[in-house]
């Protein structure tokens, strides 16, 4: 999983390696999690672009996305 971040004139891809052949709605989750918990201690406002894959579409990523945008974290 990867995020590119804008900032002022410059670019910052950060990446997490996952283990295993699949991606599931657990990883992705720990990940927005890091990365709410960023934006929140950054007073900053970050926004997630997601594809329709299953694991960005299942139902306990969605039932987060509430507390997600509390701390500054848009889907």
């Amino acid at each position: 999983m990867g995020t590119l971040s804008l900032e002022g004139q410059g670019e910052r891809m950060e990446y997490s390696l996952l283990e295993g052949s699949s991606c599931r709605s657990a990883e992705v989750i720990g990940y927005l999690d890091a990365l709410a918990s960023g934006a929140e201690r950054a007073d900053e406002e970050v926004v997630v672009v997601l594809d329709n894959a299953p694991f960005h579409t299942a139902g306990a990523v969605r039932e987060r996305e509430e507390g997600w945008e509390e701390m500054g974290l848009s889907l």
